[in-house]
């Protein structure tokens, strides 16, 4: 028997790293009714709010400041900000992180520090290398010990591309029954399964890691 679970207030969700993919985060969380985006993080600084942040101000301050720590209302300077913001804005329920992964091992660090923080909640990351993925992926017992969900590789992307055209109808004897292709464009009149092709050069791992029950 399934649940369906009504949230009365948005759950409070953060970004770390605002380059790019950061900003074009901030921008599809800004307006979601069931999230409220009140954290974000860069390299120099962070800024936290727990009414909301304004994801057009975010992105114009970074690009002017290149930091949120510039931010005259809740904007902090700090070499340590995702430490920083795991400390001061516990309620954070999500994060998205949005990070460079360099070195190699820089995402797992991460991963790592929200481990031993105490933090319990939803960490995302857009990693595409697939020997970054298996870093995650060995941390799957100290991530489920500490209450983390953590969804890794979900920057891999495949494309599906179109079936191919049907050929055109050959010419066949009355007597001999017709082979020609159906409208869904395979000869046996069965639909033509679509072709999945990479879209990196190499095809990342995809995971879950989910807490124990």
């Amino acid at each position: 028997m399934s649940t369906l679970l009504t949230l009365t207030t948005p759950l409070p969700v953060g970004v770390l790293g605002f380059g790019g993919l950061g900003q074009a985060a901030a921008r599809v969380l800004a307006p979601k009714r069931d999230l409220c985006l009140i954290a974000a993080a860069d390299g120099k600084g962070y800024i936290y709010d727990p009414a909301g942040l304004d994801a057009d101000t975010c992105i114009r301050t970074y690009a002017k400041t290149g930091t949120l720590g510039t931010i005259e209302t809740g904007g902090v300077l700090s070499n340590q900000s995702i430490q920083d913001l795991i400390e001061i804005a516990p309620q954070v329920q999500g994060y998205f992180l949005a990070l460079p992964n360099l070195p190699n091992t820089f995402m797992a660090s991460v991963a790592k520090q929200f481990i031993a923080s105490g933090w319990q909640g939803v960490l995302v990351d857009a990693m595409k290398r697939t020997s970054a993925v298996e870093q995650m992926l060995e941390l799957r017992d100290d991530l489920a010990k500490a209450g983390i969900t953590y969804m890794t590789g979900c920057g891999a992307t495949l494309a599906c591309s179109p079936p191919p055209p049907p050929s055109p109808p050959k010419a066949t004897p009355k007597s001999t029954p017709s082979t020609s292709p159906s409208a869904s464009g395979s000869p046996t009149g069965k639909p033509t399964a679509p072709r999945f092709v990479k879209t990196s050069p190499t095809c990342p791992v995809i995971a879950s890691i989910a807490p124990v029950p």
